[in-house]
């Protein structure tokens, strides 16, 4: 399997995919509220799971200090299984508590760890990058997996439904185990050519781009989790076709990492993050253009709307390979950090979006779309033009 850029170790994202992509908004909040009857609560429960961002700079450390990346990812699966059983037999808000903590550690800790297998392994730029778009194509394909799962399943009840799902991880964790411990040795914690007393400052580059990373996300944040209901007020879109869109996006996110992956040895990493960047903007302005004419055309905002998401994808490809290329700190702790940058921004992102919306108008969050991706691809220029130095 190696020659197709597949190991076992991928039934992780693979999990990933299906659990975090999918079956968390589908089933976990209504869970939730079903179990504590409050909206208030299923909030805090859900906040859970984002909080656990904070966490993975240190996640990282640790597990890089004791080279622990092998049993960390069989850890995060070990932590799905725990969640899904929590979740089908939960029966008081402390149990939801619990099961949402172990989803936002499980899901943290294994894309803290993934990324490493393969950029801190001493792999060529081609190599790297074609392991790299598998690994994403494998999240993915996840997601598919897991939208034909629930419509399976839906008819029985709800305790069933997570009782299947953990199975389903259980297996992933046995697949993963086949030859994560292979692939845990491959890591070079010092891959790095900084000499070890320089991996104790930050590169102010490194910082620059985690900063980029933070205000990107705060625009795609504002596109994925305001868009369903800013095209179902401003374009009266069905939330039907929008799940559709959702689907679609999965499968054609396949062949766009692909085409991306053929090219992406031919320029630099960054370029390609820029290039994403600018389609945020471009889309975001469209749609922002579109709220000003009079259309009763939905395929044109679902069509932005899946660019958007395949723009998305090409920039969550390349981000952990420009991390490892500008940090001068330990593998994972790297990653770490750019998954801390990440769920700041994630947060800032809910938050400016909801304010805009509720102060200006629903059409306003577009604006803050384009914005802070402007304000993103002003740092990642200066981001290429120091790496480039």
């Amino acid at each position: 399997m190696k020659q197709f850029g597949v190991f076992y170790w991928f039934a992780a994202p693979f999990t990933f995919g299906a659990v975090q992509l999918v079956l968390l908004p589908l089933l976990v909040p209504s869970r939730i509220y079903e179990i504590t009857g409050s909206m208030l609560d299923t909030g805090i429960a859900l906040s859970c799971v984002g909080v656990c961002g904070l966490f993975a700079p240190i996640i990282g450390r640790t597990v890089d200090s004791f080279s622990l990346h092998g049993p960390a990812i069989i850890f995060g699966l070990t932590c799905y299984t725990f969640s899904m059983a929590i979740f089908g037999n939960a029966v008081s808000e402390a149990s939801m508590y619990a099961a949402s903590f172990l989803l936002g550690i499980g899901s943290i800790t294994i894309m803290t760890i993934n990324p490493t297998f393969i950029i801190a392994a001493k792999l060529n730029r081609i190599t790297e990058s074609f392991y790299l778009t598998r690994m994403n194509q494998f999240v993915h394909l996840g997601a598919i997996f897991a939208t034909g799962l629930s419509i399976s399943i839906k008819h029985l009840p709800v305790w069933k439904q997570f009782i299947m799902i953990s199975v389903f991880t259980i297996f992933a964790t046995i697949t993963t185990a086949m030859d994560v411990h292979k692939a845990s040795k491959q890591i070079d914690i010092d891959k790095h050519n900084a000499p070890k007393t320089e991996k104790r400052h930050w590169n102010p580059t490194f910082a620059a781009f985690l900063i980029a990373v933070c205000i990107a996300m705060v625009a795609s944040t504002n596109q994925i989790v305001y868009g369903p209901t800013l095209f179902k007020t401003l374009f009266s879109i069905d939330h039907t076709l929008i799940a559709s869109v959702l689907g679609v996006s999965s499968a054609l996110s396949l062949l766009t990492l692909d085409l991306v992956n053929r090219t992406i040895y031919r320029t630099c990493s960054t370029k390609i993050w820029a290039i994403g960047l600018i389609g945020y903007i471009a889309v975001a302005l469209s749609l922002r253009f579109l709220t000003h004419i009079d259309t009763k055309t939905a395929y044109l905002p679902l069509i932005l709307h899946l660019l958007f998401m395949q723009f998305m994808s090409v920039i969550d490809l390349v981000k952990p390979a420009i991390a490892s290329k500008l940090s001068l700190r330990s593998p994972a702790y790297t990653q770490g950090a750019l998954l801390f940058a990440t769920t700041i921004g994630y947060a800032l992102g809910v938050s400016i979006g909801g304010f805009t919306a509720e102060a200006l108008k629903l059409s306003a969050v577009f604006l803050v779309v384009s914005t802070s991706a402007s304000i993103a691809l002003l740092i990642a220029s200066y981001v290429s033009f120091k790496q480039n130095q």
